[in-house]
């Protein structure tokens, strides 16, 4: 089936359904408080976690996940591979605890993260995702009485910097946030904008 990305209003940490409202942040930030970033060197296991938070009234289950950056000819963009997208680097090197939460109206629940840098791997950057995402609801259309399946998520960015001369920290220090985040943030703490996923 077709899947088509809405782009909604870019809101820091919150992710904003018809009457839903939930949140990915760390559960231990630094210079950074809206993103994961991590210094590593090859073969290094970090052990962190992140908040999953739910700021609406209603009991709400949410999807965790990890993925990619998605490649962009934007300057500065920063979008979330799809759940299904081949996993490279972020998205494969990030493990959750849980791969589903279930949170009470207006509560909060810390999951652990594990994010091996394998050992063979090239001294760069790498950009990802730990991605928070609601139980698809059915829409009806206007055209035809068709239904669509629309799915809401919200993702919290992660930036790890791998060198061999590497002191593995979490959090980095604030000297040594990588320069395209800090390019990327300019006059914004959004995690990344919040995305509707309409699978036709």
């Amino acid at each position: 089936s077709k899947v088509v990305l809405i782009a909604l209003l870019a809101i820091p940490a919150l992710a904003f359904a018809a009457t839903d409202r939930f949140g990915i942040s760390p559960a231990n930030p630094g210079s950074s408080p809206s993103w994961l970033v991590y210094d590593a060197k090859p073969g290094d296991t970090i052990k962190d976690e992140v908040i999953v938070k739910n700021d609406s009234e209603n009991t709400i289950t949410l999807a965790l996940y990890a993925v990619d950056k998605e490649e962009s000819t934007i300057k500065d963009a920063f979008s979330p591979a799809s759940k299904d997208a081949p996993k490279m680097s972020v998205g494969k090197w990030a493990t959750l605890a849980k791969n589903s939460v279930t949170l009470a109206p207006n509560a909060q629940e810390k999951v652990g993260l594990s994010f091996t840098v394998p050992a063979d791997t090239l001294e760069k950057e790498y950009q990802g995702a730990i991605v928070a995402e609601l139980s698809p609801v059915a829409v009806d259309t206007k055209e035809n009485t068709k239904t669509m399946s629309v799915a809401t998520r919200v993702g919290l960015r992660l930036y790890a910097t791998v060198s061999k001369t590497a002191v593995t920290s979490v959090p980095m220090k604030a000297k040594e946030v990588p320069a395209t985040a800090t390019s990327a943030a300019a006059g914004s703490s959004d995690l990344f904008t919040p995305m509707n996923i309409v699978i036709g």
